[in-house]
């Protein structure tokens, strides 16, 4: 029997990013599953609804995001009495900072669970109104945006007949890159998590540690209320690449795609290939470090004092563009940043482009695949002396035990069409 679900996320096509991608894909695999798919999002610029996008009928409500209402017309005053500042250079090969935005970090201390849920309020009437006309039976609201699971309460809340399963790509209260809040904020943000897990009929995460911290948390769980179904690789994304690799020439090249910013820093490598180039003038003409996307406020801070050559910086590039400098490098480098649970999609497009792997990670679960499978080498982003002797090492030639082929029975569980089974299985069984 076909099953409507509604689908709750704060963001999706056409944007693309690391928080569209799953969706995305679980919708593209979806068909054949008995899974009839219906989105709910936000709205940018004058999109009007319902759209449809590869299958999926996608309703769109107003963005309401108040914080960026009021920096707008902040910006507005300021201009009106003061002088523009000229521009901050911007020739090609300068990093670029990931900008700490003035309203994301004044919501990490006063807005509960984050500013999406003005966007979450605003869109309890257009949720009625879909699961009404629609018949919808199952709810299902994906994070990272916590916000969306306050929506997915509010309707299993008025709506109890309704199947509600929250899914956690990005822990809520567990997330190791979260700010405390205030101290009746963060009570009210620890309810607020407490109150949809009770209420929920099934919750999907993507690491066992996640599992476990919900299981250690809240006592009224049990095992078969939690599903743990990882993110992975759509193998279609790579036919293109018999010409778009992205070749990064006869140097050693070490590359980076995605940006980092403040709890996931880039500064140990930066900092390590600038201690070696002091000791080896000549590294920069047998290495590279290629970065695509922004980076961290230490690292540029680093940057903008001392001067790497043996380091080249891009601005973000699309998704295919970033499978394609995939390709075309020696080494791939991964930071997964804090958190026993961490788990960057990345790791699983590393795999399928069967490159050695660099992981700075003290824990995690990216960290265990890659030293399990003897993916690449694994070292502390504390260990500046370890990083160095890696540097020193593969700038001349040493050549790793590295195993780049994955057995592809356990390479297959990671695969976005066994992944869209997992859960069409969780939704028919909710």
């Amino acid at each position: 029997m076909e099953k409507k679900v509604l689908f709750i996320t704060s963001d999706f096509l056409p944007n693309r990013n690391g928080g569209t991608i799953r969706l995305e894909k679980l919708i593209k695999y979806f068909p054949g599953q008995r899974i009839i798919p219906f989105v709910l999002t936000r709205r940018y610029g004058f999109s009007m609804g319902p759209e449809h996008i590869n299958g999926a009928t996608v309703y769109r409500t107003s963005n309401r995001d108040l914080f960026e209402w009021g920096l707008k017309f902040i910006s507005v005053i300021k201009k009106t009495f003061r002088r523009k500042n000229s521009e901050i250079n911007k020739s090609e090969g300068k990093p670029k900072a990931a900008q700490e935005v003035t309203n994301a970090r004044f919501a990490d201390n006063w807005v509960v669970p984050d500013t999406d849920v003005f966007w979450a309020l605003g869109s309890v009437y257009q949720a009625y109104k879909i699961i009404k006309k629609q018949e919808i039976g199952v709810v299902y609201s994906s994070s990272p945006s916590s916000s969306v699971h306050i929506l997915g309460l509010l309707i299993k809340m008025t709506v109890p007949r309704i199947k509600w399963i929250t899914e956690y790509r990005d822990p809520w209260t567990f997330n190791p890159f979260r700010y405390s809040k205030p101290y009746l904020f963060e009570k009210l943000d620890h309810l607020l998590e407490k109150k949809c897990t009770k209420h929920a009929d099934h919750l999907i995460v993507v690491s066992a540690y996640f599992k476990e911290l919900f299981l250690e948390k809240y006592k009224f769980l049990n095992e078969q209320q939690i599903d743990v179904i990882p993110n992975g690789y759509d193998l279609e994304d790579f036919d293109f690449l018999k010409s778009g690799i992205i070749d990064a020439g006869t140097m050693i090249s070490i590359v980076h795609t995605g940006s980092f910013y403040e709890k996931r820093s880039l500064s140990p490598l930066v900092e390590a290939l600038y201690e070696v180039e002091k000791e080896d003038p000549g590294l920069s003409s047998r290495l590279k470090f290629i970065q695509y996307g922004k980076i961290d406020p230490k690292a540029l801070h680093f940057l903008e004092a001392n001067v790497v050559k043996s380091a080249v910086f891009f601005q973000t590039v699309s998704h295919k563009e970033s499978l394609g400098a995939m390709f075309g490098a020696d080494w791939l480098l991964l930071i997964p940043g804090p958190g026993k649970g961490t788990m960057t999609g990345k790791i699983f497009e590393y795999i399928v482009a069967r490159k050695p792997i660099l992981i700075l990670a003290d824990e995690g679960p990216a960290k265990q695949i890659v030293q399990d499978h003897k993916l690449g080498i694994c070292l502390s982003p504390e260990d500046k002396l370890g990083i160095k002797d890696f540097i020193f090492k593969i700038s001349n030639g040493f050549k790793f035990d590295i195993v780049t082929d994955l057995d592809n029975s356990e390479l297959r569980n990671y695969d976005r069409r066994v992944i869209a089974g997992k859960v069409s299985e969780v939704i028919e069984n909710a």
